[in-house]
């Protein structure tokens, strides 16, 4: 695993530059200065030094990449976000008020909110850091369990390479810099908020931490009852973002409850049912067209971010592609 990442060392998010330089006291003061970094020092001085940042952020989550062609040391103040650092090239050293973390291409280390931190970074390190909002984690986690309050998270570091929920998160965050640096920020709300969405429920369910048994563990609850009234919530609010939260509050049981009484009853989640939901509005906006209809802007206002997946879920719900639909519509208009 570690070496599948390490041969790509690609750069991300070009799209949302922070800063690039050679000179390491622009480097110094950039971090000090414009990002608020307790300090900075690197063992190379000579005109070989480069560094860059670029970071994209949303609403409740932000992700940046990074890359230093030298060794270089760097403290971070506290912060209201939870940060989980991907190694993708070089290796690192991350100290808390309470451990150390090595790791190298393929790892990955989470820092807590509320410590400082201070990193050592190998030359020709590559990394990407996840940052998702304490405020917003909680509520995530208090809908999941269906509590109204929880214990603060505790991770185990550092995550293994090998585990396949972690090479799950790895490829979610590589795929959510991909796509942010394809299409931006300017995309649908609908679209924005529910990455959002998908990215922290990965994180939550596929990083080891004190509370990882209470999500795994199996839920009870009226299963019937619940699994229509959340159909029918789907079906009235299609063309907005579905979160755990309003399932929660709407049925009175945790989100993890309802997930496993759908996948019992229906055998798939309710994110599932979500996209065939929104997949049956497409086919009806793309069967009665006007002058204006696209296949990509139906696929857009219906909630599908990717053409290609979008087309491919659609030929495997109505046996045809999108654009044959449209172009029947419109041959008959």
């Amino acid at each position: 695993m570690g070496g599948d990442v390490e041969a790509g060392a690609e750069t991300y998010l070009e799209a949302f530059p922070i800063f690039e330089t050679n000179d390491p006291e622009e480097m110094r003061n950039a971090l000090l200065y414009r990002f608020g970094a307790r300090s900075f020092d690197t063992s190379n001085r000579a005109a070989s030094f480069a560094a860059r940042g670029n970071h994209a952020q949303l609403k409740h989550i932000g992700i940046s990449f990074c890359s230093y062609d030298a060794d270089v040391k760097i403290a971070f103040p506290e912060t209201t976000a939870v940060r989980q650092q991907f190694c993708l090239h070089g290796s690192a050293k991350t100290k808390l008020y309470r451990s150390i973390g090595q790791f190298g291409a393929g790892g990955s280390f989470i820092i807590p909110s509320n410590v400082q931190t201070a990193v050592d970074f190998s030359e020709s390190y590559r990394q990407l850091v996840l940052r998702v909002e304490t405020e917003f984690l909680d509520s995530k986690l208090k809908s999941l369990l269906g509590l109204a309050k929880t214990k603060p998270l505790d991770f185990r570091n550092p995550s293994k390479p090998e585990d396949p929920r972690f090479r799950a998160m790895l490829y979610s965050v590589l795929g959510l810099a991909t796509q942010l640096n394809v299409a931006g920020t300017l995309l649908p709300p609908l679209i924005l908020d529910e990455l959002q969405q998908s990215i922290t429920m990965m994180f939550l369910f596929c990083n080891h931490h004190n509370l990882s048994y209470m999500l795994e563990a199996d839920a009870l609850g009226d299963t019937s009852r619940t699994v229509r009234t959340v159909e029918d919530f789907i079906e009235e609010n299609w063309k907005s973002a579905v979160t755990i939260e309003a399932l929660a509050n709407l049925t009175g049981v945790s989100a993890r409850s309802i997930f496993k009484e759908f996948k019992k009853t229906r055998g798939y989640t309710p994110m599932v049912f979500v996209k065939k939901v929104r997949l049956k509005h497409s086919r009806t906006m793309l069967s009665f067209p006007d002058l204006k209809t696209s296949v990509t802007g139906v696929a857009l206002a219906c909630g599908f971010l990717n053409h290609g997946h979008f087309s491919r879920d659609y030929r495997e719900t109505f046996g045809e592609l999108p654009s044959v639909t449209l172009a029947r519509a419109k041959r008959g208009s």
